[in-house]
């Protein structure tokens, strides 16, 4: 070969070197998002026109991201530490490759704690007070704790005009209710010190409390949604069912009740005005006791009645609607009322129950819509029925019919005359 053909050849050769493409690496994703808890992560690339010799490597200034690795191909593995601080924090880590730096970032969440609870249930004090409740049970705060659970109440303030009207179920009004740390009770607002805290229990069943300082408690067609930050800092995002309701009855299932003749006991007492309230003539209180050992059932109902005198009328005959009473009108006419809305210890609950082999309530319906029909027979017997529905949100029947002789015990006498009063004629039915 000839010089001139060998100097071509090598100006050729370095010719095709100078215009090869340029090695490129590409991120699968610009940002990692980490949760508070850490752990391992990865981010993959890729390597276009790899160039024989050139380096890849990876580092970071962030104390909280380790053990980086990149001996697999094509994957960036690394650890993320726990973020203990209530706030998030953020990272750069720098891919570099022939001597180009790819940057990514890594995000990582606050400390909180999440969590969803199975049950929802809402008590009210009246004027649009209302208390929810969520936990991991349908026992009441305070009440039967499950050891090592959390408890979350939030106090909140709805409009008194917007109140739900659903007898079986509180479906409140949809809206945001910010935590209020003046407690000031205005509509929109949940207490911050008084009734808005997270109650834990541990294994001895012993209670801690942190209130929330901040934060808001979402209600929409979802359910219960409240993002709120206790007073040591930490972040709260607490969810639960589209049901808000009290249901504490423990029988999740239709009654349909025979009561015997033979086997029932049936006790009646009259109170006069026992809730002092005598509105729109709501002053005379009978209680009913229905109890069959036979078939192991106790039925107990709250009646009220515009009609006190005992000694003429007897229990008055009519149909008495079963209400939860109304926080305008608490005692909106005749009626029967479940003493759930006010507590067991207030008022003698209207329910239907089972018995165990010793006699024992083993299961518990209270009533919360329906109606009992009372009916005071010509033969000087009495007719009860009822039809009646339960808290539960699916609300549960009850049905029961009974007739017979009774006699009624007057409480509002001094306790060593209280005479037994026989059975009457029927009275002229409610208005």
């Amino acid at each position: 070969m000839t010089l001139a053909g060998m100097v071509a050849l090598t100006a050729c050769t370095t010719t095709d070197e100078e215009h090869a493409p340029p090695p490129t690496l590409s991120l699968g994703s610009s940002t990692i998002n980490a949760t508070c808890d850490g752990g391992e992560y990865s981010m993959n690339y890729t390597i276009e026109n790899p160039k024989k010799g050139a380096s890849l490597d990876v580092s970071t200034q962030a104390e909280w991201i380790t053990d980086i690795d990149w001996a697999t191909e094509g994957v960036i593995s690394f650890n993320i530490a726990t973020n203990e601080a209530n706030q998030p924090r953020t990272a750069t880590m720098v891919v570099t490759y022939n001597q180009i730096e790819y940057p990514f970032t890594v995000n990582q969440d606050e400390y909180k704690v999440v969590y969803e609870a199975p049950y929802t249930y809402a008590l009210s004090f009246g004027g649009g007070d209302f208390q929810i409740q969520l936990g991991p049970s349908n026992h009441l705060i305070n009440y039967d704790l499950i050891p090592n659970s959390a408890y979350y109440t939030f106090n909140i303030f709805v409009d008194p005009n917007n109140l739900p009207t659903n007898p079986k179920c509180y479906d409140i009004p949809a809206g945001t209710y910010v935590i209020d740390p003046t407690n000031s009770g205005a509509v929109g607002t949940a207490y911050a010190n008084e009734t808005s805290f997270i109650l834990l229990t541990d294994d001895n069943n012993e209670t801690s409390t942190l209130y929330f300082s901040e934060g808001s408690i979402i209600i929409d067609d979802n359910g219960v949604k409240a993002e709120v930050i206790t007073e040591d800092g930490v972040k709260h995002i607490v969810t639960g069912g589209k049901h808000i309701h009290d249901s504490n009855s423990t029988i999740d299932e239709d009654m349909n009740i025979e009561f015997s003749t033979e086997t029932t006991q049936v006790t009646v007492t009259y109170n006069g005005d026992y809730y002092e309230y005598n509105y729109q003539g709501a002053k005379a209180n009978y209680e009913i006791e229905l109890l069959d050992m036979n078939n192991k059932v106790l039925v107990s109902l709250d009646l009220i009645s515009d009609d006190d005198s005992l000694g003429a009328n007897g229990i008055p005959s009519g149909s008495y609607p079963i209400y939860q009473p109304s926080y305008i009108d608490p005692f909106s006419g005749n009626a029967t009322f479940p003493g759930s809305m006010y507590g067991l210890s207030y008022v003698y609950p209207s329910f239907a129950a089972y018995l165990n082999s010793d006699g024992l309530i083993s299961g518990v319906s209270l009533f919360a819509g329906g109606e009992v029909i009372i009916t005071a027979n010509s033969d000087q017997t009495y007719t009860i029925e009822i039809v009646a529905t339960n808290d539960m949100h699916d609300a549960n029947t009850i049905t029961a019919t009974w007739r017979g002789a009774i006699e009624i015990t007057d409480k509002t006498t001094p306790p060593d005359d209280n005479p037994s009063v026989p059975p009457i004629p029927p009275a002229p039915p409610l208005p």
